[in-house]
């Protein structure tokens, strides 16, 4: 029985608190230094892909609808974006909906390679 009790405290130390410690950073990271933090959004899926997830496995492909209400309810964000040539005002519904996810609703322009200035 104490063997047992010994294996599992070597598994929670060894295995378990590290590796929510670096989910910690990386959250922390995605939060505070992350390029896209400035862009608005719900911090939730600013730091995890399991806000989508959320949305279309355990909501049952509820994602879209969320996706449209959150461009409403974070209105409109002006952010410089460069279209490699010229920059230009991108005005719109703009929200960060992942870590690396960033959906542009109504942005009419030629299709073109896009890097934030934050």
């Amino acid at each position: 029985m104490r063997l047992i009790a010994n294996m599992l405290v070597i598994v929670l130390w060894y295995l378990i608190l590290p590796s929510m410690a670096l989910s910690c950073l990386v959250a922390a990271y995605r939060l505070l230094f992350h390029p896209l933090r400035k862009v608005p959004g719900p911090k939730l899926a600013s730091m995890t892909g399991l806000y989508r997830f959320y949305y279309d496995i355990v909501k049952r492909g509820g994602y879209l609808e969320k996706l449209q209400r959150l461009h409403e309810i974070y209105g409109t964000s002006h952010i410089t974006v460069v279209l490699r040539s010229e920059p230009e005002e991108l005005s719109g519904p703009i929200v960060r909906v992942g870590p690396h996810e960033v959906p542009c609703h109504e942005f009419h322009s030629k299709p073109a390679e896009i890097s934030f200035l934050l």
